[in-house]
């Protein structure tokens, strides 16, 4: 496996020094902030929270046979390679800084009030059969979750994958500076965020700061369905996008989704991709799976990408856990359908 971070990498990368000059970490492959999820090779990042303090599990590291520690207050009861930093998610976040600076693949950043970790996964999933592909894990979407994932970038990928998440103004632009998108893709606008905000207006302006960390020459994806399209469509070319590329179900929508007809095993989807109709199957099932498989395509076309190549490779695309997959059986002699969709609850 290449390795992440080389000792002196890591300590530059995060602007650290050796607490130990005799115990040097031995090359970093992983990222941890869980001390119990600490492998051989991980670098483990002590960070303070509100109930426990990762602090506190530096011996559990070691224990682990993790490389090294990051910390701001070093142990002496251990002999684990500790790289000392001001602050621990400072220093995280610019070992993450430093990973997307040397990052010579494209990302695409995710952001919207519904289907971020679902449009992400299937994202993964479409552009792992075009290159090599980095994506966050799980939801790490927030301002620990962005900088963790980025900080795990490995050099020599072609793609990068990264959802971004908010509860107030202004964190979304932090979040963006550090991604850097290629591709900012808006999933959809809704009020799932009401107890932060008085306005959906509010929502749609918050969720366009990912607009403020696009690159130079950079293309926005949009849902043209979606009521604060032309909002968001005027801010993305003000941010300096080079284009905007809209899907949906509206008949002037660049990728549209025309059909969907739907069985026990999952939908068929007829769709017109720049004039050009295609069809596809998902294995999935909701209409929330059938409007995000053409925003993904979407991003595909932003990418220079085959969207009619990828269609192949949807249909073994699973349903993430929680996230309505099915499971049939029976009960008292009758067919039933249990559908999971526990993943918010």
């Amino acid at each position: 496996m290449v390795p992440l971070w080389t000792a002196n990498d890591l300590i530059e990368g995060c602007d650290g020094k050796l607490f130990d000059t005799n115990c040097e970490p031995s090359p970093i492959t992983g990222i941890q902030i869980d001390s119990r999820a600490c492998a051989p090779g991980d670098l483990f990042v002590a960070l303070p929270g509100t109930a426990k303090d990762g602090h506190d599990f530096i011996k559990d590291a070691e224990t682990a046979n993790a490389s090294a520690c990051l910390v701001s207050r070093p142990s002496s009861e251990t002999k684990i390679a500790q790289v000392v930093v001001d602050d621990s998610l400072r220093g995280l976040n610019r070992l993450a800084k430093k990973a997307r600076a040397r990052f010579r693949g494209k990302m695409v950043g995710i952001t919207g009030s519904v289907g971020k970790t679902g449009c992400k996964e299937m994202l993964f999933h479409l552009l792992s059969k075009f290159g090599l592909t980095h994506a966050n894990k799980d939801s790490f979407n927030n301002h620990i979750g962005v900088p963790l994932s980025l900080a795990a970038l490995p050099l020599n990928h072609d793609f990068a994958v990264q959802e971004m998440g908010m509860n107030a103004p202004g964190e979304i632009a932090n979040l963006t500076r550090i991604v850097e998108p290629s591709i900012a893709f808006i999933t959809r606008i809704a009020n799932t965020h009401s107890g932060f905000f008085e306005t959906l207006d509010g929502i749609a302006l918050a969720k366009s700061e990912i607009f403020q960390g696009l690159k130079s020459g950079g293309i926005a994806v949009l849902n043209k369905d979606d009521k604060f399209y032309e909002k968001l469509r005027n801010l993305a070319l003000d941010s300096g996008a080079s284009k905007v590329i809209n899907f949906g179900r509206d008949k002037t929508s660049h990728l549209r989704l025309v059909e969907t007809n739907k069985s026990c095993q999952g939908m068929n989807i007829q769709a017109d991709i720049f004039g050009k109709r295609v069809s596809f199957e998902l294995s999935m099932h909701g209409d929330h799976w059938a409007i995000n498989s053409i925003g993904v395509l979407a991003c595909l076309e932003a990418l220079g990408l085959s969207s009619e190549k990828a269609t192949k490779f949807l249909n073994d695309c699973k349903t993430p856990i929680g996230r309505g997959e099915r499971y049939f059986g029976k009960y008292y002699g009758q067919n039933i359908t249990v559908i999971n969709d526990s993943y918010n609850a």
